[in-house]
């Protein structure tokens, strides 16, 4: 669900509870397929993208190279952009 306080700024700057609604759908659907990644690919894919680590950080914090972090993100990448639909993948 988003939170009130983003839904709340969303409704001011002019979007639709219906856009908020699909917003919030799509965030569950790919949450959804992030956690049914193995946890090796999920844990660098999510502290880059979501938490905005640098490659480096997530180097350090996991005690792997910084080649394994890029190559695990691109696998996970790849790993969720194969399992959404078109129509979905059209929608992030």
């Amino acid at each position: 669900m988003v939170p009130v306080e983003e839904a709340t700024e969303l409704a001011a700057s002019g979007v639709s509870g219906a856009d908020v609604a699909e917003t919030t759908l799509t965030a569950r659907q790919v949450q959804s397929r992030i956690a049914d990644l193995d946890p090796a690919l999920a844990q660098p894919l999510l502290l880059v993208c979501a938490e905005g680590y640098s490659y480096r950080e997530v180097s350090e914090l996991l005690d792997v190279p910084i080649g394994t972090v890029m190559s695990r993100i691109h696998r996970a990448r790849k790993l969720l952009i194969s399992s959404l639909s078109p129509q979905e993948v059209a929608e992030l």
